[in-house]
């Protein structure tokens, strides 16, 4: 899966190209992201993922493994770029994301 990781002043960017994250991906997805949460000593990282049509229930834990992740790290981890039934489907689950 391609990633491309951004650092603008303390926020650390990490937008992602793939259009479907699903049980294919959502391993790599997720190491990715932890790597972004690691390599930002204890900042803020925004995940994008404005170009994911496509999310499964194995993203969504992804997502989630991330986030505790992150607050274990002592990071703050924020999403972008979700699609509107994506954000449906995470807002049905109680994720805070």
């Amino acid at each position: 899966m391609a990633f491309l990781t951004q650092v603008a002043m303390t926020d650390r960017v990490v937008t992602i190209a793939a259009d479907e994250i699903d049980a294919a991906n959502a391993s790599e997805f997720e190491a990715q992201v932890c790597a972004a949460i690691t390599a930002s000593h204890r900042g803020h990282v925004i995940v994008d993922i404005t170009a994911a049509t496509f999310i499964d229930s194995r993203c969504i834990n992804a997502m989630a493994g991330a986030e505790r992740f992150a607050a274990a790290s002592g990071s703050t981890l924020s999403w972008r770029g979700l699609q509107p039934q994506a954000a449906h489907v995470i807002a049905l689950t109680g994720l805070e994301i």
